[in-house]
């Protein structure tokens, strides 16, 4: 499904009267609305939800910093190397974490292409770079 673009009529429309006096009085009547497609909401909900672990974020903030082996994340960590390698193996499936043999050890490092590409796309998603602090008075 398609993004919708609703124009000033049909906002109009859909919201009614009431919705509308208080966007008025507000002054804040917008010309056009963009619903995101569900297909988008999906994916970019779907990738928040794999990151959204304590674990997993703390692995993708050192590797934002350096390579490393399972063993040293695991000790910086205090964490057990197993639920490591689980949680590595969940993030190199989403394409966030990348690894390569080093001898008997594996190396994962950060896919930031990838970060990058997730940090867009909720960016566009909820209009971030339109949003500007509002005035206290």
């Amino acid at each position: 499904m398609a993004k919708a673009v609703l124009r000033l009529d049909d906002i109009k429309k859909l919201i009614g009267e009431d919705c509308l006096a208080v966007l008025d009085a507000e002054g804040e009547i917008p010309s056009k609305i963009i619903l995101p497609s569900k297909e988008e909401i999906y994916e970019v909900s779907r990738l928040f939800r794999l990151i959204s672990s304590e674990p997993k974020l703390e692995i993708l903030s050192l590797l934002s910093q350096s390579s490393l082996p399972v063993c040293a994340i695991s000790k910086l960590l205090g964490k057990d190397q197993s639920l490591i390698s689980h949680h590595l193996s969940e993030l190199k499936m989403a394409g966030l974490v990348r690894e390569k043999r080093a001898g008997r050890f594996k190396v994962y490092s950060i896919e930031k292409e990838n970060i990058d590409g997730i940090c867009r796309r909720m960016q566009k998603l909820i209009g971030t770079a339109r949003l500007a602090p509002r005035e206290t008075g």
